[in-house]
């Protein structure tokens, strides 16, 4: 999976973006204004195009790799 950035979730990964996102939850649930994300921009078009192709790269080539 991908984030709308670029950033890709992996299972190496998951967790701790979990972590982060439940700890940002309770700043928030407790009243912390914690500021939010910067706006979605070209810059993060870019990443997700990126992103997005090499890993479909990577999916074709291993579908087109014969089973042993």
């Amino acid at each position: 999976m991908i984030d709308p950035r670029g950033e890709e979730y992996s299972p190496a990964t998951i967790t701790s973006r979990l972590s982060m996102r439940n700890f940002m939850d309770d700043l928030r649930g407790a009243g912390v204004e914690t500021g939010g994300s910067a706006p979605y921009g070209p810059k993060d078009k870019k990443a997700f195009a990126s992103t997005f192709d090499r890993l479909l790269t990577k999916a074709l080539r291993r579908a087109q790799t014969p089973s042993e």
